[in-house]
């Protein structure tokens, strides 16, 4: 992170790797109002610690080191992920669209999906506190998704989304770390953005020609490993 501060989540995704089989086994075997309602609790004390909340109450909370950088970070980004397992089990979002297309047809119901994101964004001006984040981001998710979109509207996305990690992994680099300004030379506010853009794209693709055939060839060694195994077996 002191090396480049878009990277900060990148150890609480490792945890993420770690403790994510057992959020899997947990919304298997519970209730899934259990387990929301358990990480909703998991979430706020944990946004409580991170954003200093105890302290402003005269709770002191006397944890150094690795707990108070990573433990609040994770609980504050686990019932995001939570709230993602439920939905893919209860099939939540195939729910949510089947029954907005039973009832309306499609221009309404992309008039109230565009109504509910911008109530969202409206609502988390006003509430300008992050403790609202993931109830705000998880109502616009499903209701962008069901806004009507053109096929090259869709196509866009796809191309953003295939490369949206490197994105935000390497926009840093173009204004603070190794090209200090860059992305400034732009001058405009927009086209600034644009050329962030067209930095970060032109980053993506260069590393996908060393990560793709990297994973290609990692699979194919996983798997000749595996059949090796099952032959001795």
């Amino acid at each position: 992170m002191s090396y480049n501060g878009a990277w900060w989540f990148v150890f609480t995704y490792l945890v993420f790797v770690v403790t994510s089989p057992l959020v899997l086994r947990l919304s298997e075997k519970c209730n899934s109002a259990v387990i929301i309602f358990i990480f909703i609790l998991v979430y706020l004390a944990a946004y409580a610690v991170r954003f200093d909340v105890l302290e402003k109450i005269g709770i002191s909370i006397q944890a150094k080191g690795l707990f108070v950088r990573q433990i609040p970070l994770w609980g504050t980004t686990i019932f995001p992920y939570a709230a993602g397992v439920i939905f893919a089990k209860e099939k939540l979002y195939s729910k949510i669209h089947a029954f907005m297309h039973k009832h309306f047809n499609v221009p309404l119901v992309s008039l109230f999906a565009g109504l509910a994101v911008i109530l969202c964004g409206v609502g988390h001006a006003i509430i300008r506190s992050a403790i609202v984040a993931p109830f705000t981001g998880i109502v616009s998710l499903c209701c962008f998704n069901l806004i009507y979109k053109p096929m090259l509207v869709k196509k866009m996305f796809l191309f953003l989304g295939r490369h949206s990690t490197n994105i935000w992994l390497t926009h840093m680099f173009f204004y603070n770390v190794l090209f200090k300004n860059l992305a400034y030379i732009a001058k405009y506010p927009l086209l600034v953005f644009l050329f962030m853009m067209f930095l970060t794209i032109a980053s993506s693709l260069l590393i996908n020609l060393v990560y793709n055939p990297a994973v290609k060839l990692y699979d194919r060694l996983i798997r000749k490993t595996l059949l090796k195994g099952e032959a001795f077996i």
